[in-house]
């Protein structure tokens, strides 16, 4: 089994050779409902946002793989650490402090 971040490198640096895959789950929609073994999923777009991925996948250059940071993973725990308790959202922590600013330290 393929991990999340393995399916999105996969599109990333192959984005063709995904398009098999996306066409093997148009098989499972029966309008909305989407049918996976043993399951069954109700989406709001249905098969439609599949086409589309297939048609943005059919032009997308291939990417390099995403990778671990340290430095986004660390930025993004002091992130939590200061938004968290107060429920906020948004880029920009309690304290002033700003995604850039945060990488940085």
């Amino acid at each position: 089994s393929i991990s999340n971040s393995g399916y999105l490198n996969m599109m990333r640096t192959n984005p063709k050779g995904y398009i098999p895959y996306l066409q093997d789950m148009l098989k499972r929609f029966d309008g909305k409902l989407y049918k996976a073994p043993g399951i069954g999923i109700m989406t709001n777009e249905g098969a439609a946002v599949v086409n589309e991925l297939i048609g943005v996948l059919n032009s997308q250059p291939a990417l390099h793989p995403m990778r671990w940071s340290e430095p986004l993973a660390r930025a993004a725990r002091v992130m939590v650490a200061e938004q968290g308790p107060t429920g906020g959202l948004g880029h920009d922590g309690p304290s002033g402090s700003t995604m850039s600013s945060r990488i940085s330290d």
